[in-house]
């Protein structure tokens, strides 16, 4: 019987740190019913310099199990986040990560939502 190597098992193994340690987040395709699902996130903030001035705005980085969600999310998707509650966001700058299983992405506010 063959010895099964880390690149078989790394779905499998992106799915258990996804239920450990990701966090609750809710995703509605602009066709569909809202999903919960456990993902990554990485919330950050980021300044934004306008000459003169700048401002420090949050943000944050997804990176969402592909099997998860039902194709690639773009900007008509709308996101809740539970860290930064009561505002909706919208995916932006969707890739596949190096392992080609998971979407990653930075999210932003849908103002009026």
């Amino acid at each position: 019987m063959p010895i099964p190597d880390l690149e078989s098992r790394t779905q499998a193994l992106f799915s258990v740190a996804d239920d450990w340690l990701g966090d609750s987040i809710v995703i509605t395709p602009p066709s569909g019913d809202p999903i919960t699902v456990k993902a990554h996130v990485s919330h950050r903030d980021t300044r934004l310099d306008f000459g003169a001035s700048a401002a420090t705005v949050q943000d944050a980085l997804l990176d969402i199990d592909m099997a998860l969600v039902p194709g690639k999310p773009d900007a008509t998707w709308r996101i809740a986040l539970p860290r930064i509650a009561g505002k909706t966001f919208q995916p932006r700058g969707v890739e596949r990560d190096i392992s080609g299983f998971r979407w990653e992405f930075g999210i932003k506010e849908v103002v009026g939502a």
